[in-house]
């Protein structure tokens, strides 16, 4: 069992009932972290263009604008069907 020091049990207390309440409305955060097939795109165009190794192959992975265009055709084609 774990047994606290009552000083310091009763200074979290107090640090408790001193604090202020969170008052949350559930839209803070409401268009930050939306998946949808443009906020996708947008991730893919600004952080997957680069080399990768394939760590199972020893293979260079080149990833380029003309491959990241390929990718995001096939994408969009994908998602309108």
């Amino acid at each position: 069992m774990y047994y606290m020091d009552s000083e310091i049990f009763k200074k979290q207390i107090q640090k408790l009932n001193n604090s202020k309440p969170v008052i949350s409305t559930g839209m803070e955060y409401d268009g930050l972290y939306a998946l949808n097939n443009k906020s996708a795109e947008k991730y893919i165009r600004e952080n997957l263009r680069g080399n990768y190794l394939n760590n199972d192959t020893g293979e260079l992975i080149k990833i380029t604008r003309k491959v990241l265009r390929k990718l995001l055709d096939t994408m969009q084609r994908t998602w309108l069907t």
